[in-house]
């Protein structure tokens, strides 16, 4: 690493990884910018992990961490955006483990209650589909759904 790009783009990267969580495909995603050999961003990266800047279980467990408690997602969605992210199975695996299972219902409870406000319908059958079919597209399971919902049914 004697290049001066490559330093410049090392201590970029650092202070990228420093200001938040990253995972892999993010720092390679970047430093591909930079026009460097593929064994430089290897390096590169292979440093960063050394030093803890960069460390793909801390990523999928901020992540998973971030989306299930802010953005309320469901578990298939955050499986899905770290798939995306090229995260390992194991490692998703993992981090969906670390799920506050009160939480989640809470937090499907309370976006199922906050979207039933809104559904028009002819019938509670109807409007039961169209919240089902709302946290399905928010990653929420059909077993946890069918859980949730006899408890939003009470409120309208």
């Amino acid at each position: 690493m004697n290049n001066t790009n490559t330093k410049e783009a090392l201590n970029s990267m650092a202070a990228y990884c420093a200001a938040a969580e990253r995972c892999r495909s993010d720092i390679e995603k970047k430093l591909s910018k930079w026009e460097l050999e593929i064994d430089e961003i290897e390096s590169i990266i292979s440093r960063l992990e050394k030093e803890n800047f960069l460390n793909e279980e801390r990523y999928a467990r901020a992540y998973t961490n971030d989306k299930y408690k802010y953005a309320k997602w469901g578990k298939k969605k955050i499986a899905q955006g770290l798939y995306f992210k090229k995260v390992n199975d194991q490692l998703i695996e993992n981090a969906l483990k670390s799920i506050d299972y009160e939480l989640y219902i809470e937090n499907l409870k309370s976006i199922l209650t906050h979207k039933a406000k809104t559904v028009k319908a002819n019938s509670d059958y109807e409007k039961n589909g169209k919240l089902a079919r709302f946290a399905l597209g928010r990653g929420y399971e059909y077993g946890d759904i069918s859980k949730v919902l006899p408890d939003i049914e009470e409120q309208y």
